[in-house]
């Protein structure tokens, strides 16, 4: 099943979110599909999620662009991806400060799971593959794989900030950023590493791995 080249635009905020799919309260499986070149003014040029708990499993997301959350965006929420690809999504839409999160853009208490997948070549301003902002809410990424991701300004493949964060089993590889964090930066964040391997990711300024800031 392939959701291709929808497009969220209008005049309000609530009508430029979700290209490909808008789900709300919702507790859906995604399995086996692909969103390609999907379109969203503002969050989640493939998926938004709002208040839900859905899961992705074994499902591609290729080319998908928005403003914050190039595949998916997830505001209050508690999706769980499984052995899915990200591949050249980008948050690189106007305006230019709020371009986050070029895979996936977590924020609001988003209690994001991540397993077995992969993400190459997606590109924002923050946050290359991933933007999380959860708060309270834990965000665990395991056993995936960081590929040739890029910043433009912090985080070449993850940004995190303000969330209890885990990693594990994971290879974070190739990315870079032109500012701080060339893999991964992660500030006021409770963030714990466990048998990662951080590989030639470049930083234009501080951390061409791995930038911890607590202020």
């Amino acid at each position: 099943f392939t959701i291709t080249r929808g497009s969220a635009f209008g005049w309000r905020d609530v009508d430029k979110v979700g290209g490909g799919l808008y789900c709300q309260d919702c507790a859906i499986t995604v399995q086996g599909c692909r969103f390609f070149e999907n379109y969203a003014e503002r969050d989640g040029g493939a998926v938004f999620v709002l208040y839900g708990r859905p899961q992705f499993v074994d499902t591609q997301f290729v080319l998908n662009q928005a403003n914050r959350g190039g595949a998916l965006a997830s505001s209050d929420s508690a999706p769980v991806v499984r052995d899915c690809l990200f591949a050249v999504n980008g948050a690189l839409l106007e305006p230019l400060n709020e371009r986050f999160g070029g895979a996936i853009y977590a924020v609001d208490d988003s209690g994001l799971t991540v397993e077995r997948s992969t993400f190459l070549h997606n590109f924002a301003d923050q946050g290359g593959a991933l933007y999380i902002q959860s708060w309270s809410t834990p965000v665990r990424v395991a056993q995936s794989r960081f590929f040739g991701n890029h910043a433009q300004d912090i985080g070449g493949a993850v940004l995190v900030i303000n969330s209890p964060f885990v990693m594990e089993n994971s290879l974070v590889a190739g990315n870079r950023s032109d500012g701080n964090g060339g893999g991964i930066y992660s500030g006021f964040a409770d963030s714990e590493f466990q048998h990662v391997t951080v590989a030639r990711n470049t930083a234009g300024s501080n951390g061409g791995g791995l930038l911890l800031y607590s202020g």
